[in-house]
């Protein structure tokens, strides 16, 4: 028998059968199939994996309130909760005394850093619902990036209590490539503390 009247008699053998298959049977399999696989493929690893999220959701929420019974029962030797933090937080800032030695070292500082320090204005004002004082300040330098970087990170160590509420930076007209001098302009705060409180030394 040759390769063709082989391929000839399978197709026709094929074709008989299925002309005589019962086509409920091919159903029915069919669908005990699918829903075979969509046990074992689908619903399978989905509840697997709301298995382990619930799970993670179960720790998660055993931590927060470990967490949150940790916060409130925390305490210290000027208080508890909310009026310990901020006595502490009081005590924690310089007094206003400190003001002047302050600005001396912002000024050593610029030299120090490489930067141009060309103007600086201030501005007073007592902080709402504590013994504080706030002191802003608006710095205009001119100094290349690294130089700035530097006198931001050593302004920041020097003085703990300062905070930086907003930098504008442009290049200087004229100024090209990495070594490009920069104007900057440092907006600041410096928090005091203008009544003694326990944890002052």
């Amino acid at each position: 028998m040759s390769l063709n009247d082989a391929l000839a008699r399978a197709r026709w053998t094929a074709r008989l059968a299925w002309e005589g298959a019962a086509w409920p049977e091919f159903l029915a399999i069919a669908v005990v199939g699918f829903a075979l696989g969509l046990v074992f493929w689908v619903n399978r690893p989905l509840h697997q994996e709301v298995r382990a999220l619930q799970a993670s959701v179960a720790t998660v929420t055993r931590d927060q309130a470990a967490i949150t019974l940790d916060t409130s029962s925390i305490g210290t030797g000027s208080g508890q909760g909310s009026a310990g933090f901020v006595t502490d937080f009081l005590a924690f800032l310089p007094s206003v005394g400190m003001r002047e030695q302050q600005l001396q070292t912002l000024h050593s500082l610029a030299g120090e850093s490489g930067v141009a320090l060309s103007r600086v204005e201030y501005g007073h004002s007592n902080l709402e619902h504590l013994p504080g004082r706030r002191m802003t300040m608006q710095l205009t330098v001119q100094a290349e990036y690294a130089a700035y970087r530097k006198f931001l990170h050593n302004m920041l160590v020097a003085m703990p209590n300062l905070s930086i509420d907003r930098v504008t930076v442009e290049r200087v007209p004229g100024q090209v490539g990495l070594a490009a001098r920069l104007n900057v302009r440092v907006e600041a705060s410096l928090y005091y503390r203008t009544a003694a409180t326990g944890g002052a030394s």
